[in-house]
């Protein structure tokens, strides 16, 4: 394919090459972002959005976790006394 126009683009020392082609391929929009545009357009004609609630995940108690951690590693090494 031949470029349309083709020049440099310079930053101080650093030239950078540049080239301009025609789009020959169209491009249709994704499921995705066909929902977030159709959300925007709602939410800017003044509609409540309202989504679907999505699976919570579980909550892990961390300070249950770390002193269940501590009591393992305690008992697998002999607690060493530190003189003074």
């Amino acid at each position: 394919m031949r470029a349309i126009w083709s020049g440099s683009i310079s930053f101080g020392l650093v030239n950078i090459p540049v080239k301009l082609f025609r789009a020959t391929a169209t491009k249709t929009v994704r499921f995705h972002q066909q929902r977030v545009l159709d959300l925007i357009d709602r939410k800017s004609k003044g509609e409540e959005i309202v989504l679907a609630e999505e699976e919570r995940a579980e909550v892990v108690d961390l300070m249950a976790m770390l002193e269940c951690s501590v009591a393992d590693a305690n008992g697998r090494r002999p607690k060493t006394k530190r003189s003074a």
